[in-house]
């Protein structure tokens, strides 16, 4: 299931996040990027929702890499960069994802590997092909 990838023009729930998750994020950006580095988008995506308050287009850094994020039955993918979207335009993503977050394996670990395949009916998923 996506969830944060934000536009202008498009509506979007908006609340206070817990902080723990917004580390939690940032964090496992950079274990994403280590532990999947052929599975990123080919280029940095910009923000139209800055663009849409300011003459500046703000270019987001790492967002080029992508969050999957295991749960019951399914497996969330989120923009690496959503903690942008969160501390600069009051973002709030659905409470369950915020509880797959906090609860999220290392993406290098067994136990990663493991709620993957869960998720995914218990068969490998392509995330693990070059491994």
């Amino acid at each position: 299931m996506a969830v944060g990838w934000l536009e202008k023009n498009h509506e979007f729930t908006q609340g206070l996040v817990d902080p723990h998750v917004l580390e939690k994020l940032k964090s496992l950006r950079q274990e994403f990027a280590a532990a999947f580095p052929a599975i990123l988008y080919r280029g940095l995506h910009s923000c139209s929702l800055c663009a849409a308050t300011d003459s500046r287009s703000t270019v987001l850094r790492e967002s080029h890499i992508n969050l999957f994020v295991p749960t019951r039955g399914f497996v969330y993918t989120a923009p690496g960069r959503i903690d942008h979207y969160i501390e600069a335009h009051g973002y709030a993503p659905p409470e369950s994802f915020s509880q797959a977050v906090l609860d999220c394996p290392s993406p290098s670990s067994a136990d990663y590997r493991a709620r993957i395949a869960a998720s995914n009916r218990n068969c490998d998923a392509p995330l693990f092909k070059d491994r």
